[in-house]
């Protein structure tokens, strides 16, 4: 047991700190809301792109805290796999940070649940 507690308190804290750095970029997106496709772009380009670069650097950092079979260490690797698509939002103003709404010109087409996609737009 002793040797498992100082890894539980690791991933207490990597959740923490990426918490931490996802809300900021949802703060961000909260920003540019109501804003036209192009400042969107912009404002994800501006300021969310640093975010996820840390975001980035501090998987790689995370993912050496872990052991590998560890399920936090599991979502890294996941995250890590996925990180082009992950990060499609700051290179296209039209594309929300998540999938529960899609934007159409300075409109936001959401669905009504996580489970139903949105589907002919």
């Amino acid at each position: 047991m002793i040797f498992f507690e100082p890894r539980q308190s690791a991933a207490a804290e990597i959740a923490k700190e990426a918490i931490t750095l996802v809300r900021a970029l949802y703060a961000v997106e909260g920003q540019g809301s109501n804003a036209s496709v192009e400042d969107r772009l912009r404002l994800c380009q501006e300021q969310s792109a640093s975010v996820l670069a840390k975001l980035r650097e501090k998987h790689f950092d995370w993912k050496e805290q872990l052991l590998p079979k560890h399920p936090m260490a599991e979502a890294i690797k996941n995250a890590l796999g996925y990180w082009e698509e992950l990060n499609v939002f700051v290179a296209d103003g039209a594309v929300a940070i998540d999938n529960k709404c899609l934007r159409k010109g300075n409109e936001a087409h959401c669905s009504e649940s996580k489970k139903r996609p949105i589907r002919g737009q």
